[in-house]
């Protein structure tokens, strides 16, 4: 079993909040995707907190309309504080997730999340063009992430 989760999530059918699956996609051609296991959901689900407990590591991929267009932010994550944590039904932070699996399952992987400023989520099956760089750029940093993780 691997131990890297990519996760690329949003909504392929509302134009650049497809880039997180865009992102999965073109890592799923990589060799680095023998090291790890890469899914793509419309959301982030409380569930993923006992899938987050298998892994040593997790990577998500997210669309964000408060970031320039365009643009790539990486950022490594940590629990936050289980008091101040708010989950909700059907939509939870990554680290919201990351804090369940710590408080249930005794320990939290290292986690990043990626995020590609887009802006066009309107109906469309389609990244906007001017994402492809942005794209290509987020899989490189992945890859290289995974591969930092796996001593290579």
């Amino acid at each position: 079993m691997a131990d890297v989760l990519v996760i690329g999530y949003g909504n392929p059918l509302r134009g650049d909040d497809g880039a997180g699956w865009a992102v999965a996609a073109q890592l799923r051609l990589l060799d680095v995707a023998s090291k790890c296991e890469i899914r793509t959901c419309h959301q982030l689900m409380p569930e993923l907190a006992a899938d987050f407990a298998e892994f040593g590591a997790v990577i998500l991929i997210d669309a964000s309309a408060e970031q320039e267009a365009g643009t790539l932010a990486i950022r490594e994550l940590a629990p936050v504080a289980a008091a101040g944590l708010q989950v909700f039904s059907h939509h939870v932070t990554p680290e919201a997730l990351l804090t369940m699996c710590a408080e249930l399952h005794g320990r939290a992987p290292r986690a990043w999340l990626l995020t590609i400023g887009g802006k066009d989520f309107g109906f469309s099956e389609e990244v906007s063009p001017e994402l492809g760089p942005t794209i290509s750029d987020a899989v490189r940093a992945i890859a290289q992430i995974i591969r930092t993780l796996e001593g290579c």
